[in-house]
């Protein structure tokens, strides 16, 4: 997580993705960093469980579910 504190604060990013392998009961969340209201942390989880050979078009499915 501070790692991802740094690099935004560093880069100026608004925007910061965080990418977890998913887990039974996890949930996305969305979290605003402390002292940079307009700086957005969302941590994701992605499904692993996939072919080797996945393509970015299934993660990105994955996510949006």
């Amino acid at each position: 997580m501070y790692q991802v504190y740094a690099h935004a604060n560093r880069n100026h990013c608004i925007d910061n993705v965080l990418l977890f392998p998913s887990v039974p009961d996890a949930t996305r969340q969305t979290h605003v960093l402390a002292g940079s209201p307009s700086t957005r942390l969302w941590v994701e989880f992605l499904n692993l469980i996939m072919d080797c050979c996945w393509s970015q078009r299934l993660a990105a499915k994955s996510l949006r579910e």
